[in-house]
Protein backbone atom coordinates (compact mmCIF):
# COMPACT_ATOMS: atom_id res chain seq x y z
CA UNK A 1 0.00 0.00 0.00
CA UNK A 2 3.02 2.26 0.29
CA UNK A 3 3.44 1.89 -3.48
CA UNK A 4 -0.16 3.09 -3.92
CA UNK A 5 0.70 6.14 -1.83
CA UNK A 6 3.80 6.74 -3.93
CA UNK A 7 1.69 6.51 -7.09
CA UNK A 8 -0.79 9.01 -5.63
CA UNK A 9 2.08 11.35 -4.78
CA UNK A 10 3.37 11.11 -8.33
CA UNK A 11 -0.16 11.83 -9.55
CA UNK A 12 -0.06 15.12 -7.58
CA UNK A 13 3.22 16.00 -9.28
CA UNK A 14 1.74 15.11 -12.68
CA UNK A 15 -1.27 17.32 -11.94
CA UNK A 16 0.97 20.23 -10.99
CA UNK A 17 3.01 19.77 -14.16
CA UNK A 18 -0.16 19.62 -16.27
CA UNK A 19 -1.30 22.87 -14.67
CA UNK A 20 1.92 24.52 -15.76
CA UNK A 21 3.90 24.59 -12.50
CA UNK A 22 7.42 25.63 -13.43
CA UNK A 23 9.51 25.20 -10.30
CA UNK A 24 9.79 21.50 -9.55
CA UNK A 25 11.77 22.19 -6.38
CA UNK A 26 8.72 23.85 -4.83
CA UNK A 27 6.43 20.93 -5.74
CA UNK A 28 8.34 18.09 -4.14
CA UNK A 29 8.48 19.08 -0.43
CA UNK A 30 4.70 19.36 0.16
CA UNK A 31 4.04 16.19 -1.83
CA UNK A 32 6.78 14.36 0.09
CA UNK A 33 5.39 15.61 3.41
CA UNK A 34 1.92 14.37 2.48
CA UNK A 35 3.38 10.98 1.54
CA UNK A 36 5.27 10.75 4.85
CA UNK A 37 2.08 11.58 6.76
CA UNK A 38 0.25 8.91 4.74
CA UNK A 39 2.98 6.36 5.45
CA UNK A 40 2.85 7.14 9.17
CA UNK A 41 -0.92 6.71 9.30
CA UNK A 42 -0.70 3.52 7.24
CA UNK A 43 2.07 1.94 9.30
CA UNK A 44 1.16 3.17 12.79
CA UNK A 45 -2.55 3.99 12.91
CA UNK A 46 -4.64 2.17 10.31
CA UNK A 47 -3.36 -0.18 7.62
CA UNK A 48 -6.68 -0.73 5.83
CA UNK A 49 -7.07 -0.35 2.09
CA UNK A 50 -9.55 2.46 2.74
CA UNK A 51 -6.64 4.70 3.88
CA UNK A 52 -4.98 4.19 0.49
CA UNK A 53 -8.22 4.91 -1.33
CA UNK A 54 -8.76 8.13 0.63
CA UNK A 55 -5.18 9.29 -0.02
CA UNK A 56 -5.37 8.40 -3.73
CA UNK A 57 -8.74 9.97 -4.52
CA UNK A 58 -7.81 13.70 -4.43
CA UNK A 59 -5.03 13.63 -7.04
CA UNK A 60 -7.07 11.37 -9.33
CA UNK A 61 -10.06 13.71 -9.04
CA UNK A 62 -7.79 16.72 -9.66
CA UNK A 63 -6.42 15.17 -12.86
CA UNK A 64 -9.97 14.22 -13.90
CA UNK A 65 -11.11 17.82 -13.40
CA UNK A 66 -8.15 19.09 -15.45
CA UNK A 67 -8.93 16.63 -18.25
CA UNK A 68 -12.64 17.52 -18.23
CA UNK A 69 -11.80 21.21 -18.53
CA UNK A 70 -9.50 20.46 -21.47
CA UNK A 71 -12.13 18.22 -23.06
CA UNK A 72 -14.93 20.78 -22.72
CA UNK A 73 -13.09 24.08 -23.22
CA UNK A 74 -10.55 23.01 -25.83
CA UNK A 75 -12.55 20.12 -27.32
CA UNK A 76 -9.43 18.03 -26.94
CA UNK A 77 -10.18 14.47 -28.07
CA UNK A 78 -7.40 12.87 -26.03
CA UNK A 79 -8.60 14.66 -22.91
CA UNK A 80 -12.06 13.16 -23.45
CA UNK A 81 -10.55 9.70 -23.74
CA UNK A 82 -8.40 10.24 -20.64
CA UNK A 83 -11.46 11.49 -18.74
CA UNK A 84 -13.42 8.38 -19.72
CA UNK A 85 -10.53 6.19 -18.58
CA UNK A 86 -10.35 7.91 -15.18
CA UNK A 87 -14.14 7.67 -14.72
CA UNK A 88 -13.90 3.94 -15.51
CA UNK A 89 -11.13 3.59 -12.91
CA UNK A 90 -13.26 5.32 -10.29
CA UNK A 91 -16.32 3.21 -11.19
CA UNK A 92 -14.22 0.05 -10.88
CA UNK A 93 -13.07 1.13 -7.42
CA UNK A 94 -16.63 1.83 -6.29
CA UNK A 95 -17.79 -1.56 -7.58
CA UNK A 96 -14.93 -3.26 -5.75
CA UNK A 97 -15.72 -1.51 -2.47
CA UNK A 98 -19.40 -2.47 -2.86
CA UNK A 99 -18.20 -6.03 -3.56
CA UNK A 100 -20.07 -6.24 -6.86
CA UNK A 101 -18.99 -9.24 -8.92
CA UNK A 102 -20.37 -11.41 -11.67
CA UNK A 103 -19.97 -14.67 -9.75
CA UNK A 104 -18.87 -15.20 -6.15
CA UNK A 105 -16.71 -18.17 -7.19
CA UNK A 106 -15.56 -17.58 -10.77
CA UNK A 107 -15.54 -13.81 -11.17
CA UNK A 108 -15.76 -12.00 -7.86
CA UNK A 109 -15.54 -8.27 -7.11
CA UNK A 110 -11.73 -8.27 -7.21
CA UNK A 111 -11.63 -9.96 -10.62
CA UNK A 112 -14.17 -7.47 -12.00
CA UNK A 113 -12.19 -4.57 -10.52
CA UNK A 114 -8.93 -5.70 -12.10
CA UNK A 115 -10.58 -6.30 -15.48
CA UNK A 116 -12.13 -2.81 -15.51
CA UNK A 117 -8.92 -1.25 -14.17
CA UNK A 118 -6.92 -2.94 -16.95
CA UNK A 119 -9.33 -1.62 -19.59
CA UNK A 120 -9.15 1.87 -18.06
CA UNK A 121 -5.36 1.83 -18.01
CA UNK A 122 -5.29 0.70 -21.66
CA UNK A 123 -7.59 3.63 -22.58
CA UNK A 124 -5.42 6.02 -20.60
CA UNK A 125 -2.31 4.71 -22.34
CA UNK A 126 -3.92 5.27 -25.75
CA UNK A 127 -4.95 8.81 -24.77
CA UNK A 128 -1.52 9.74 -23.45
CA UNK A 129 0.28 8.19 -26.40
CA UNK A 130 -1.98 10.00 -28.87
CA UNK A 131 -1.53 13.29 -27.00
CA UNK A 132 2.22 12.80 -27.04
CA UNK A 133 2.31 12.10 -30.78
CA UNK A 134 0.05 15.13 -31.40
CA UNK A 135 2.59 17.30 -29.56
CA UNK A 136 5.47 16.14 -31.78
Amino acid sequence: MLILGLAASLAWILFLLLCGARNRRLMVPPVAAAFLAYAYVLLRVNHSFRVSAIFSAPPVLAILAFMLVRAIRDRHRNARLASAAIVLMLAASVLQQLQVGLSPVWFNHNALYHLLEGLALALLFVAVRAARSDAL
